[in-house]
């Protein structure tokens, strides 16, 4: 924290070490909100990084500090949510987070894309729209049941994003940050990934918890 006035006399008077990468900041009173990317090498089997319950070992941080104190800002706990912070935007005490995340798709239903013996139809890039349009729904159909059968043994757990709280290195279990029942399949096909719209009190610091207002997926 700088003491920017006047400018011949700006100095450091607090400062507060962060595990992350910080990119961004929200100030809403005395409560400030640092946006990093946190990266847990351990994930990939070597060390460095920050440490994160995210389960794929990359996620997005929000260190929420009160700085009514300037000179001695305090952390009151880490949020760390699965998934990448693409924009964010501050109303008033309300903290919209727009998150993207990939489906954790099994490497089989990549396989069925490439097995010859499903007779699945070349793809022409030359076709016109409606002959691609029918290339499509011939592929549908010939893959929808085995995409459902694969999918039917995956656990929710495993697909829909998770958040959670910490304090000094200590983390809860984690909670989902939305529902099936949040979910928005739009018509077009594109990869498979979700746009979570997450939002945050900075009114309550200490109690607020992510919630999901919207989520769409694309696949």
């Amino acid at each position: 924290i700088v003491a920017a006035w006047p400018p011949e006399d700006a100095a450091v008077v607090g400062r507060v070490d962060l595990a992350g990468y910080p990119y961004s900041t929200f100030l809403r009173g005395d409560t400030l909100a640092v946006f990093q990317y946190v990266y847990d090498n351990r994930y990939y089997g070597y060390g460095g990084g920050a440490e994160t319950p995210v389960r794929d070992g990359y996620g997005t941080r929000v260190t929420l500090i009160d700085v009514s104190d300037r000179t001695a800002p305090t952390v009151l706990r880490d949020i760390d949510m699965e998934g990448w912070l693409a924009n964010a935007r501050l109303i008033e005490g309300d903290a919209y987070l727009v998150m993207n995340n990939w489906f954790d798709v099994p490497q089989s239903l990549y396989e069925l894309a490439w097995n010859e013996s499903l007779g699945l139809p070349d793809y022409d890039y030359d076709a016109s729209e409606a002959e691609q349009a029918a290339d499509r729904a011939q592929a549908r159909r010939i893959l929808r049941a085995k995409v459902e059968a694969a999918v039917a043994t995956m656990d929710l757990d495993d697909i829909l994003p998770y958040w959670y709280s910490g304090q000094d290195g200590a983390w809860d279990a984690g909670e989902r940050v939305i529902d099936c029942t949040d979910l928005y399949h739009p018509d077009g096909v594109a990869q498979p990934g979700l746009l979570t719209v997450v939002h945050l009190d900075l009114d309550s610091p200490e109690t607020t918890t992510p919630a999901g207002t919207g989520l769409y997926a694309n696949g």
